[in-house]
């Protein structure tokens, strides 16, 4: 599933990419 990403990390922005679990960061 696709969804917004807050974390900023995502390298598919705006949408997250699950690079917010490599750096466990939770927004």
């Amino acid at each position: 599933a696709t969804a917004f990403c807050r974390c900023g990390a995502s390298s598919n922005k705006p949408y997250c990419d699950g690079e917010h679990r490599k750096i466990d960061f939770r927004g």
